[in-house]
């Protein structure tokens, strides 16, 4: 599509036209970090819960293969932006 954006780096940039790409890099950086940090305490909180400790071990293993799941995609995500 014409006019699309295809990367997080032009659209900080978009959103804020005082940032430099540079600037944007390092934001959306951050930005990764940050989201990186929450899903992995997200995930350690479920992992220790009581609700998880009951789950029987095939549904703790489609969980974890979820959650496998989610963090393959945002990996693959980063590396096609």
């Amino acid at each position: 599509m014409a006019g699309q954006l295809d990367s997080v780096i032009p659209l900080k940039m978009l959103h804020d036209p005082s940032l430099s790409a540079q600037d944007a890099t390092n934001a959306a950086c951050e930005d990764l970090i940050q989201s990186k940090r929450v899903f992995q305490e997200a995930e350690s909180s479920l992992s220790d819960s009581d609700a998880f400790r009951q789950l029987s071990a095939a549904t703790k293993a489609d969980v974890r293969t979820l959650l496998t799941g989610c963090k393959n995609m945002m990996v693959g995500n980063v590396k096609w932006s």
